[in-house]
């Protein structure tokens, strides 16, 4: 067992916790290699000429975050000798655990920057109104993009203003416009926290244009829809604003964003062509069963998996030299022990008779009592009361209960 430092030392607590925390992220981390495999493959095979499904596709990877805890990991033979090594190493390599929590502080403080970074440059920012939507102005040739979670703005490249009719602006604006109405900007938001959780799978980062991509593309139909479904006069403005992005970056680098590579627009513009409409209703029931399937496979999971802790009721005698000896439960030994939350009672008679059954003759010895188990092997938590033999009489011992100290209650409930 992996037995949390008693007493303040934080440092020991934030160990502990860890290596709790990275073993189950690490087991995410392989199962996401497999989502992920299958999800590219069936939006390049099966769901390749839909929309809404395949966009819907990527939530497969949500449950994956809670795959960490499952007792098929320790009680199935053969993922046991699959999975047990990755626990063993975190136990015994600490080390690596500590590596693994600044790499995620490492790329939330990369994402952070570029999203600050992005504020800063629209703090300066000429601010307008295109109709009755207020936008900001950006001088450098971007595509048209929304930020902001709580307060979203739109940014419009300075040429689109100067240049595109009021018609083809209100276009523009529409579909930044669905982006926030669909909660795409929230989508970006998880899909980043996802990536910072999980950064030893680089194959997230590398699928994040085609996660974007497939958004683009649920955008897309739903603007044309909008539109009264004029899908023509929609992919003739997506070709247009990207020979004028050529135009204004006259073979500079743009800072594009969003879809900028010919293979990118070529996927947009066939989605366009192949555009169809679709009814509120269908897609109600589209996202109706998404939520049964996600909510019944996360709650499968939550069952197959061990709890958020469970406490120990187990009562261990500690030799000097670190012999132990697990003499029950509790509620068994209550003649001979009892535990309260401040005291020890041991009754002399009962207690020797325990004593006797399980071999034990040490003059001093040590009862540990109470803490609480988060997986096999970790757990944290737990009291210790010191014993001398030579004593008579029933003995009441008092101490201090470290199952009630303030980060044991935290990272017991974590």
């Amino acid at each position: 067992m992996i037995p949390q430092e008693l007493g303040p030392s934080w440092i020991g607590n934030l160990n502990f916790y860890f290596v709790y925390l990275v073993i189950l992220l690490g087991r995410s981390v392989l199962v996401s290699y497999l989502v992920l495999v299958l999800i590219v493959l069936l939006r390049r095979t099966g769901f390749r000429k839909t929309v809404f499904a395949k966009g819907m596709l990527w939530c497969l990877l949500f449950p994956v975050l809670f795959v960490g805890k499952l007792r098929l990991f320790y009680e199935h033979p053969f993922l046991a000798r699959c999975f047990l090594w990755w626990h063993n190493f975190c136990v015994t390599e600490s080390w690596f655990c500590w590596i693994y929590m600044a790499g995620i502080v490492c790329t939330s403080g990369y994402l952070i920057y570029r999203r600050l970074r992005l504020g800063i440059l629209l703090h300066g920012a000429k601010k307008t109104y295109i109709g009755d939507t207020r936008v900001y102005i950006f001088s450098k040739p971007v595509t048209p993009f929304t930020t902001g979670i709580l307060f979203p703005k739109i940014v419009v490249p300075e040429f689109m203003q100067d240049t595109y009719t009021g018609e083809e602006l209100q276009m523009v604006l529409l579909h930044e416009k669905i982006h926030i109405r669909l909660g795409h900007l929230w989508l970006y938001l998880l899909w980043d926290i996802f990536c910072c959780l999980l950064w030893m799978n680089p194959f997230l980062f590398f699928s994040t244009r085609f996660f974007q991509e497939d958004l683009e593309h649920i955008c897309d139909r739903v603007a044309i829809q909008k539109s009264n479904g004029n899908a023509y006069d929609y992919g003739r403005l997506l070709l247009k604003s990207l020979r004028r992005l050529k135009e204004e970056a006259q073979g500079g680098t743009a800072a594009f964003v969003g879809e900028h590579s010919y293979r990118e627009m070529k996927s947009r513009i066939e989605k366009v062509a192949g555009f169809r409409t679709y009814t509120i209703k269908s897609i109600l029931l589209c996202l109706g069963s998404l939520c049964l399937l996600l909510s019944g496979g996360i709650a499968g999971l939550r069952f197959a998996s061990y709890p958020v802790y469970a406490e120990s009721m187990d009562i261990t005698v500690c030799s000097p030299d670190l012999r132990l000896w697990q003499i029950g439960k509790q509620a068994e030994l209550s003649e001979a022990i009892i535990i309260d939350e401040k005291t020890v009672t041991i009754r002399r008679e009962a207690w020797e008779q325990v004593l006797e059954c399980n071999g034990i003759q040490e003059e001093i010895y040590y009862i540990s009592f109470g803490g609480y188990s988060k997986l096999p092997g970790i757990g944290g938590g737990g009291n210790i009361v010191t014993v001398d033999s030579k004593m008579k009489g029933d003995l009441i011992i008092s101490y201090i209960n470290n199952d009630k100290l303030f980060w044991n209650w935290v990272i017991k409930h974590l």
